[in-house]
Protein backbone atom coordinates (compact mmCIF):
# COMPACT_ATOMS: atom_id res chain seq x y z
CA UNK A 1 0.00 0.00 0.00
CA UNK A 2 2.84 2.09 0.54
CA UNK A 3 4.10 2.94 -2.96
CA UNK A 4 0.36 2.98 -4.23
CA UNK A 5 -0.06 5.65 -1.53
CA UNK A 6 3.01 7.43 -2.47
CA UNK A 7 1.87 7.82 -6.08
CA UNK A 8 -1.70 8.91 -5.89
CA UNK A 9 -1.16 11.80 -3.48
CA UNK A 10 1.57 12.80 -6.44
CA UNK A 11 -0.77 12.34 -8.97
CA UNK A 12 -3.30 14.61 -6.62
CA UNK A 13 -0.76 17.20 -7.01
CA UNK A 14 0.18 16.99 -9.94
CA UNK A 15 -3.54 17.43 -11.00
CA UNK A 16 -4.66 19.80 -8.59
CA UNK A 17 -1.91 22.00 -10.46
CA UNK A 18 -2.95 21.16 -14.06
CA UNK A 19 -6.01 22.00 -13.11
CA UNK A 20 -5.90 25.60 -11.98
CA UNK A 21 -3.37 26.04 -14.53
CA UNK A 22 -5.52 25.19 -17.58
CA UNK A 23 -9.31 26.29 -16.59
CA UNK A 24 -10.82 29.80 -16.54
CA UNK A 25 -13.24 31.84 -14.21
CA UNK A 26 -15.97 32.95 -14.95
CA UNK A 27 -14.76 36.65 -12.69
CA UNK A 28 -11.67 37.28 -10.51
CA UNK A 29 -14.49 36.87 -7.16
CA UNK A 30 -14.77 33.01 -8.73
CA UNK A 31 -11.59 32.98 -9.19
CA UNK A 32 -10.97 33.15 -6.03
CA UNK A 33 -13.34 30.90 -4.52
CA UNK A 34 -11.68 28.00 -6.77
CA UNK A 35 -7.79 28.56 -5.73
CA UNK A 36 -9.39 28.79 -1.88
CA UNK A 37 -10.35 25.40 -2.11
CA UNK A 38 -7.20 24.28 -4.74
CA UNK A 39 -5.09 25.58 -1.73
CA UNK A 40 -7.24 23.99 1.21
CA UNK A 41 -6.73 20.52 -0.80
CA UNK A 42 -2.96 21.41 -1.34
CA UNK A 43 -2.04 22.43 2.47
CA UNK A 44 -3.79 19.73 3.49
CA UNK A 45 -1.98 16.97 1.11
CA UNK A 46 1.34 18.79 2.00
CA UNK A 47 0.54 18.27 6.36
CA UNK A 48 -0.64 14.36 5.31
CA UNK A 49 1.47 13.16 2.63
CA UNK A 50 4.24 10.64 2.96
CA UNK A 51 6.57 12.31 1.52
CA UNK A 52 9.73 10.32 1.12
CA UNK A 53 9.43 9.59 -2.88
CA UNK A 54 9.57 12.18 -4.13
CA UNK A 55 11.44 13.48 -0.35
CA UNK A 56 10.21 16.60 1.18
CA UNK A 57 11.04 18.59 -0.87
CA UNK A 58 8.42 17.76 -3.27
CA UNK A 59 5.68 19.87 -1.37
CA UNK A 60 7.55 22.70 -1.72
CA UNK A 61 7.86 21.73 -5.51
CA UNK A 62 4.27 21.42 -6.18
CA UNK A 63 3.56 24.64 -3.79
CA UNK A 64 5.52 27.10 -6.23
CA UNK A 65 4.17 24.88 -9.10
CA UNK A 66 0.62 25.78 -7.32
CA UNK A 67 1.74 29.58 -7.02
CA UNK A 68 2.32 30.16 -10.63
CA UNK A 69 -0.81 27.95 -11.98
CA UNK A 70 -2.36 30.30 -9.44
CA UNK A 71 -1.85 33.39 -11.04
CA UNK A 72 -2.41 32.50 -14.26
CA UNK A 73 -5.89 31.13 -13.30
CA UNK A 74 -6.55 34.86 -12.71
CA UNK A 75 -5.13 36.75 -15.23
CA UNK A 76 -7.38 34.23 -17.62
CA UNK A 77 -10.10 35.00 -15.25
CA UNK A 78 -11.12 38.33 -16.34
CA UNK A 79 -14.89 38.17 -16.69
CA UNK A 80 -18.18 40.12 -14.80
CA UNK A 81 -20.47 37.41 -13.81
CA UNK A 82 -22.18 37.31 -10.89
CA UNK A 83 -20.69 34.34 -8.61
CA UNK A 84 -23.23 31.39 -8.21
CA UNK A 85 -22.32 28.24 -5.20
CA UNK A 86 -24.96 26.44 -7.32
CA UNK A 87 -23.37 25.82 -10.40
CA UNK A 88 -21.99 21.86 -11.22
CA UNK A 89 -18.94 23.48 -12.39
CA UNK A 90 -18.57 24.47 -8.43
CA UNK A 91 -18.49 20.45 -7.21
CA UNK A 92 -14.81 20.23 -7.78
CA UNK A 93 -13.98 23.48 -5.95
CA UNK A 94 -16.59 22.43 -2.63
CA UNK A 95 -15.12 18.83 -3.02
CA UNK A 96 -11.40 20.05 -2.97
CA UNK A 97 -12.73 22.66 0.19
CA UNK A 98 -14.12 19.58 2.07
CA UNK A 99 -11.45 17.26 1.36
CA UNK A 100 -8.59 19.70 2.12
CA UNK A 101 -10.31 20.74 5.73
CA UNK A 102 -10.53 17.01 6.23
CA UNK A 103 -6.74 16.44 5.70
CA UNK A 104 -5.82 19.91 7.62
CA UNK A 105 -7.97 18.59 10.75
CA UNK A 106 -6.29 15.12 10.29
CA UNK A 107 -2.59 16.55 9.70
CA UNK A 108 -3.13 19.39 12.78
CA UNK A 109 -4.66 17.63 15.33
CA UNK A 110 -2.36 14.54 15.02
CA UNK A 111 0.41 16.05 15.55
CA UNK A 112 -0.91 16.85 19.49
CA UNK A 113 -0.29 14.38 21.95
CA UNK A 114 -3.13 12.10 22.97
CA UNK A 115 -4.82 11.96 26.34
CA UNK A 116 -3.99 8.97 27.19
CA UNK A 117 -1.27 7.59 29.71
CA UNK A 118 2.15 8.51 28.19
CA UNK A 119 5.29 6.96 28.64
CA UNK A 120 8.60 8.92 28.11
CA UNK A 121 11.82 6.62 26.26
CA UNK A 122 14.89 7.82 25.18
CA UNK A 123 15.45 7.91 21.41
CA UNK A 124 16.02 3.81 20.22
CA UNK A 125 18.19 4.92 17.66
CA UNK A 126 21.46 7.70 17.16
CA UNK A 127 19.56 10.47 17.22
CA UNK A 128 22.41 12.19 14.84
CA UNK A 129 21.45 9.70 11.93
CA UNK A 130 18.43 11.61 10.65
CA UNK A 131 16.49 9.11 12.27
CA UNK A 132 12.92 10.23 11.15
CA UNK A 133 8.85 8.73 11.46
CA UNK A 134 7.46 7.20 8.57
CA UNK A 135 4.16 6.43 10.68
CA UNK A 136 3.21 7.93 14.18
CA UNK A 137 0.45 10.68 15.22
CA UNK A 138 -2.81 11.00 16.82
CA UNK A 139 -4.55 10.94 13.27
CA UNK A 140 -5.42 7.90 10.85
CA UNK A 141 -3.88 10.17 8.33
CA UNK A 142 -0.86 10.14 9.85
CA UNK A 143 -0.51 6.99 11.49
CA UNK A 144 -1.52 3.98 9.78
CA UNK A 145 -1.60 1.81 12.83
CA UNK A 146 -5.29 3.43 13.79
CA UNK A 147 -6.69 0.80 10.84
CA UNK A 148 -5.74 -2.16 13.66
CA UNK A 149 -8.78 -0.14 16.17
CA UNK A 150 -11.00 -2.05 14.46
CA UNK A 151 -10.49 -4.67 16.90
CA UNK A 152 -9.64 -5.12 20.81
CA UNK A 153 -6.40 -6.70 19.88
CA UNK A 154 -5.25 -4.59 17.10
CA UNK A 155 -6.14 -1.07 19.69
CA UNK A 156 -2.82 -1.46 21.56
CA UNK A 157 -1.05 -0.55 18.35
CA UNK A 158 -2.90 2.63 17.71
CA UNK A 159 -0.29 4.76 18.98
CA UNK A 160 2.55 2.57 17.54
CA UNK A 161 5.54 4.72 15.61
CA UNK A 162 7.47 3.55 12.85
CA UNK A 163 11.16 4.83 12.35
CA UNK A 164 12.64 5.24 8.84
CA UNK A 165 16.55 7.04 7.96
CA UNK A 166 17.00 9.63 5.86
CA UNK A 167 20.18 11.34 4.41
CA UNK A 168 20.05 15.10 3.19
CA UNK A 169 17.45 16.12 0.95
CA UNK A 170 14.89 13.25 2.79
CA UNK A 171 16.05 10.54 0.52
CA UNK A 172 15.61 7.18 2.73
CA UNK A 173 17.56 5.12 0.15
CA UNK A 174 21.53 4.84 -0.15
CA UNK A 175 21.37 5.43 -4.21
CA UNK A 176 18.87 7.11 -6.13
CA UNK A 177 15.88 4.71 -7.19
CA UNK A 178 12.91 5.06 -9.77
CA UNK A 179 10.98 2.15 -7.95
CA UNK A 180 9.52 4.04 -5.25
CA UNK A 181 9.62 1.06 -2.98
CA UNK A 182 12.90 -0.93 -4.36
CA UNK A 183 13.06 -4.76 -3.38
CA UNK A 184 16.75 -5.08 -1.95
CA UNK A 185 16.20 -3.96 1.39
CA UNK A 186 20.14 -3.73 1.85
CA UNK A 187 19.19 -0.14 -0.39
CA UNK A 188 17.11 1.33 2.75
CA UNK A 189 19.74 3.13 5.19
CA UNK A 190 17.89 2.08 8.27
CA UNK A 191 18.61 -1.72 7.27
CA UNK A 192 20.79 -2.88 10.04
CA UNK A 193 20.91 0.39 11.87
CA UNK A 194 21.69 -0.15 15.56
CA UNK A 195 18.72 0.01 18.18
CA UNK A 196 19.46 0.65 21.25
CA UNK A 197 16.85 0.20 24.80
CA UNK A 198 14.69 3.05 25.29
CA UNK A 199 14.49 3.25 28.81
CA UNK A 200 15.41 0.68 32.08
CA UNK A 201 13.65 -2.50 32.27
CA UNK A 202 13.17 -6.18 32.00
CA UNK A 203 13.46 -8.57 28.78
CA UNK A 204 10.12 -10.67 28.84
CA UNK A 205 9.72 -12.18 25.05
CA UNK A 206 11.82 -12.23 21.95
CA UNK A 207 12.07 -14.11 18.34
CA UNK A 208 15.61 -13.84 16.69
CA UNK A 209 15.11 -16.51 13.84
CA UNK A 210 12.43 -15.16 11.52
CA UNK A 211 13.75 -14.32 7.71
CA UNK A 212 14.21 -11.35 6.76
CA UNK A 213 12.16 -10.81 3.50
CA UNK A 214 12.24 -8.21 0.16
CA UNK A 215 10.80 -5.17 0.11
CA UNK A 216 7.05 -4.37 -1.12
CA UNK A 217 3.83 -5.08 -0.18
CA UNK A 218 3.89 -8.83 -2.16
CA UNK A 219 6.70 -10.41 0.46
CA UNK A 220 4.83 -9.26 3.50
CA UNK A 221 4.92 -12.26 5.84
CA UNK A 222 2.93 -13.10 8.24
CA UNK A 223 4.01 -16.21 10.36
CA UNK A 224 6.68 -13.88 12.78
CA UNK A 225 8.29 -11.40 13.32
CA UNK A 226 11.88 -10.97 14.69
CA UNK A 227 11.18 -8.61 18.20
CA UNK A 228 11.61 -7.97 21.82
CA UNK A 229 9.11 -7.03 24.49
CA UNK A 230 10.79 -4.84 27.36
CA UNK A 231 9.04 -3.84 30.52
CA UNK A 232 9.52 -0.74 31.54
CA UNK A 233 7.73 1.34 34.59
CA UNK A 234 5.03 -1.42 34.60
CA UNK A 235 4.50 -0.17 30.91
CA UNK A 236 5.25 -3.33 28.08
CA UNK A 237 8.05 -1.59 25.19
CA UNK A 238 7.76 -3.95 21.89
CA UNK A 239 10.44 -2.97 18.97
CA UNK A 240 9.89 -5.02 16.21
CA UNK A 241 10.94 -6.24 12.51
CA UNK A 242 14.67 -6.68 13.67
CA UNK A 243 17.53 -8.41 11.83
CA UNK A 244 17.29 -11.89 11.92
CA UNK A 245 19.95 -13.10 14.38
CA UNK A 246 20.71 -9.54 15.85
CA UNK A 247 19.68 -9.50 18.71
CA UNK A 248 22.09 -10.04 21.55
CA UNK A 249 19.96 -10.00 24.22
CA UNK A 250 18.43 -12.46 26.46
CA UNK A 251 15.30 -13.42 28.17
CA UNK A 252 14.92 -12.52 31.66
CA UNK A 253 17.97 -10.29 31.45
CA UNK A 254 17.42 -6.90 32.68
CA UNK A 255 18.55 -3.71 30.28
CA UNK A 256 20.12 -0.05 30.91
CA UNK A 257 18.84 3.08 28.50
CA UNK A 258 20.93 2.93 25.99
CA UNK A 259 22.27 -0.92 25.94
CA UNK A 260 22.39 -2.33 22.18
CA UNK A 261 19.33 -4.88 21.51
CA UNK A 262 20.13 -5.66 18.07
CA UNK A 263 19.97 -4.13 14.43
CA UNK A 264 16.58 -3.07 12.13
CA UNK A 265 15.51 -5.86 9.73
CA UNK A 266 12.55 -6.54 7.64
CA UNK A 267 10.82 -9.75 9.12
CA UNK A 268 7.42 -10.03 9.52
CA UNK A 269 4.48 -8.42 8.15
CA UNK A 270 6.39 -5.25 7.07
CA UNK A 271 6.84 -3.63 3.65
CA UNK A 272 10.38 -2.28 3.78
CA UNK A 273 12.60 -1.70 6.94
CA UNK A 274 11.69 -0.15 9.68
CA UNK A 275 11.83 -0.01 13.63
CA UNK A 276 8.10 -0.59 15.32
CA UNK A 277 7.96 0.41 18.56
CA UNK A 278 4.89 0.65 20.67
CA UNK A 279 3.76 0.96 23.79
CA UNK A 280 1.15 -1.18 25.98
CA UNK A 281 -0.65 -1.46 29.76
CA UNK A 282 0.74 -4.43 31.80
CA UNK A 283 -2.44 -6.62 32.46
CA UNK A 284 -3.11 -8.13 35.90
CA UNK A 285 -2.82 -11.67 36.20
CA UNK A 286 -6.50 -12.28 36.55
CA UNK A 287 -7.90 -10.23 33.72
CA UNK A 288 -9.43 -13.02 31.48
CA UNK A 289 -10.67 -12.15 28.58
CA UNK A 290 -9.52 -8.67 28.27
CA UNK A 291 -6.59 -6.97 26.00
CA UNK A 292 -3.87 -4.38 26.64
CA UNK A 293 -4.63 -0.63 26.23
CA UNK A 294 -2.62 1.65 24.21
CA UNK A 295 -0.18 3.89 25.68
CA UNK A 296 1.30 6.87 23.58
CA UNK A 297 5.04 7.70 23.94
CA UNK A 298 7.09 10.85 23.85
CA UNK A 299 11.07 10.82 22.91
CA UNK A 300 13.01 12.98 25.20
CA UNK A 301 9.84 14.55 26.11
CA UNK A 302 8.48 14.87 22.26
CA UNK A 303 5.58 13.63 21.22
CA UNK A 304 6.16 12.56 17.67
CA UNK A 305 4.22 12.14 14.25
CA UNK A 306 4.99 11.86 10.61
CA UNK A 307 7.89 13.89 9.30
CA UNK A 308 9.41 14.75 12.95
CA UNK A 309 12.83 13.39 13.32
CA UNK A 310 14.73 12.12 16.59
Amino acid sequence: MLPETMLFQNALALVLVLSVALSRSASRTEAVVRLLGAWVFMLGLVLTGVWISPPPIAPWVYCVLLVLASGWHVVRSAGNQRLRLLRLSHIPTLVSISLGTLFLWQGLSGRLQPDIEVINLAAPMQQADGICVLSGGNSLALNAHFLTAGTPLGLKEIHSVDFIKVRSGGFRTRTWQVAPQPEDIGEYLVYDEPVFAPCDGAVLEMKNDHPDHPAGGQYRDTSGVNFITLRCDKVDIILAHLKRGSIDVSIGQTLKTGDFIGTVGNSGNTEEPHLHIQAQTVLPPESDGSYPRPVAMTFSGRYLSRGECL
